[in-house]
Formats: C-alpha cells, sequence, structure tokens
C-alpha cells in the first residue's frame, strides 16, 4: 500500500545506463543516471542524492541499482522509487592532464618569490611529472605556497597543490637545491688562536649563506684588532664566536652621533645607551633632542645612523 505522504510526494523513476562518465570529485545519482517525475523539485532533489566519490584517475567504479536505491530510501524515505534501465553502471573519470611543464612553472614561481631579495641560484632536485586529476566543471587550478618569506642554502620542500573546482585533490611535494650566496670577508690563510687580526688576514669571497649557530659573519670593520679565540682555516668568514674584540663604546659613555641621508652627513652630540664593539649595532640618545635611535659603532668616538637614500 502506498502511502499519503507517497502520494502526496509522488514518485521518481531513474534509469540506469550501463556506463557513465563524470565529472569533478564527488558522485551524484544526477552524475550517472536518468531521473524523470511529475515534480520538479523532487526530481531535482533527487539528482543531489550523493552516492560517495569519483573513482580516480586510470579507474572506474561499478554502482549497483540496489545501492541506488539504499541511498534514495534513506534521503526520501516517503517517495516512490521505480528503478529502470541496466542493473549495474561503470562508472569512469572525465580525466583532464596537467602538464610537468605547468607544475614546475608554478613551483619555480614560488621559489623566485621567495629568494627575490637574494643572492641565490636554484634548481630542481626531484623529477616532476605531469598530473592526471579529475576533470571538474572549471578547469584544474594549481596552487604553490611555501610558508615563511626567507630562505637559506640547502633543501627546500615545495608543495604543489592541485584544485579540482574549488576542492583540493592532490598535494605533490616536490625539492629545489637552493644556494643563497653573500660577500664577506674570508681569511687569506689559517689563523691561530690569540692572533690579533688586521685587514691584511681578509680578502672579501661570494661564499653560500649558511644558518650557523655561531651566528653571522662580522663585517672587516668589526674585525680589525679582534682576537681569534680559537683555530681558524683559510676561507672562513669569521663570527662573533671566533674572536675577542674589545669594547669600544661603553654604556652612557659621550659619543657623536653620525647621521647619513645620502650624500648628507651631519654630526651631533649624543650618549651611548649600550655598550659595544666596532660594528656592533648599539642604541644611543642625542644630547639635544633626546631621541633614541639605533647605529653601528664606527670607532671608539663615533656610531652612525644610516637614514638611506
Amino acid at each position: 500500500m502506498i502511502s499519503i505522504a507517497a502520494i502526496l510526494l509522488g514518485g521518481i523513476t531513474v534509469t540506469l545506463p550501463m556506463e557513465a562518465k563524470v565529472r569533478g570529485t564527488e558522485l551524484t545519482l544526477g552524475d550517472v543516471a536518468q531521473i524523470s517525475g511529475d515534480d520538479a523539485a523532487l526530481v531535482a532533489t533527487a539528482r543531489r542524492v550523493q552516492l560517495g566519490s569519483n573513482p580516480a584517475p586510470g579507474y572506474s567504479r561499478l554502482i549497483a541499482d540496489s545501492w541506488i536505491e539504499q541511498r534514495l530510501r534513506r534521503d526520501l524515505p516517503d517517495v516512490e522509487i521505480t528503478l529502470v534501465g541496466q542493473r549495474n553502471c561503470r562508472v569512469w573519470p572525465l580525466v583532464e592532464r596537467i602538464p610537468a611543464e605547468r607544475l614546475r612553472a608554478a613551483a619555480e614561481n614560488e621559489v623566485k618569490r621567495l629568494i627575490a631579495t637574494e643572492d641565490a641560484t636554484y634548481e630542481l632536485a626531484t623529477p616532476i611529472s605531469e598530473m592526471l586529476v579529475p576533470a571538474g566543471v572549471e578547469g584544474a587550478v594549481v596552487r604553490v605556497s611555501v610558508p615563511g618569506d626567507r630562505v637559506s642554502s640547502g633543501a627546500l620542500a615545495v608543495p604543489i597543490q592541485v584544485v579540482v573546482d574549488g576542492t583540493p585533490y592532490r598535494t605533490l611535494w616536490t625539492t629545489f637545491d637552493v644556494r643563497v650566496w653573500q660577500t664577506v670577508p674570508t681569511l687569506r690563510r689559517n689563523v691561530r688562536a690569540g692572533e690579533r687580526l688586521t685587514d691584511e688576514h681578509f680578502e672579501r669571497r661570494r661564499v653560500p649563506r649558511t644558518e650557523s649557530q655561531r651566528g653571522a659573519p662580522l663585517p672587516v670593520e668589526a674585525l680589525f684588532g679582534a682576537i681569534a679565540s680559537r683555530d681558524i682555516l683559510a676561507g672562513s668568514a669569521v663570527t662573533g664566536a671566533d674572536v675577542h674584540r674589545a669594547i669600544a663604546v661603553e654604556l652612557g659613555r659621550p659619543i657623536v652621533v653620525q647621521v647619513r641621508k645620502g650624500n648628507i652627513t651631519a654630526r651631533i652630540a649624543g650618549t651611548a645607551r649600550d655598550s659595544g664593539s666596532i660594528g656592533d649595532r648599539i642604541r644611543v640618545v642625542t644630547v639635544d633632542q633626546g631621541a633614541e635611535l639605533v647605529g653601528i659603532v664606527r670607532s671608539r668616538e663615533v656610531v652612525e645612523i644610516d637614514l638611506g637614500s
């Protein structure tokens, strides 16, 4: 006996074909079957009934009429359902091919963004092959984003994400070998612990920048007169951990604040708010206006503030 609700809602007829080719990542009844009925809104609702995920490229999925009936009775319990056509439908995904060149270009653009302000080189360390993804209503979107905005020499993992109809479908991880370079003073020869350094010890060389616990290389002016605290090999950049440096400016000492802006230089009286060696950045306060600034110790008397061009 047909219930009153079924009479009010009407019924639908589902015609299942032998096979269907579908788009996207999620499968609905309307993707695989023809649905008819007197109530257009009910037909539209039935078309949206979920049947699970679409098969991945290279695979197929067999949908049985009993499975469809089960889903319909779950979502539309008071609707009269008639199933006709085939007992099973073989579902194949429509496929979009994303060329390897497109994936690599997207990854390289992200690497170039990261090294835009650096003296850096890179090369692909792991090969990239074309990717097959389900064809969506619109073309697939390739997104690449590496967290952070600074890179260092070494392996850089780059995620290439492919989005189908707004939903992330697959992320391909690839690796680039990155070399970030810096031109720094390096030792011309081996130095022994206790040796005093002079300008004759150094030459400027372009070397890979590495993240070292010993700190960043010191500028030449910060090294004149410094005493090596350990044996240092020729070709090495020298950091603060490698040397003992005399304090040039002490906290509270009167100093000259030299302010540079382009080709213009001005000098005013000031007071050191920190102690520091030559080449260190310290805080100073001007005597006339009491402004606190940060500058670089250039000598025992001068702290320089560079305001740019």
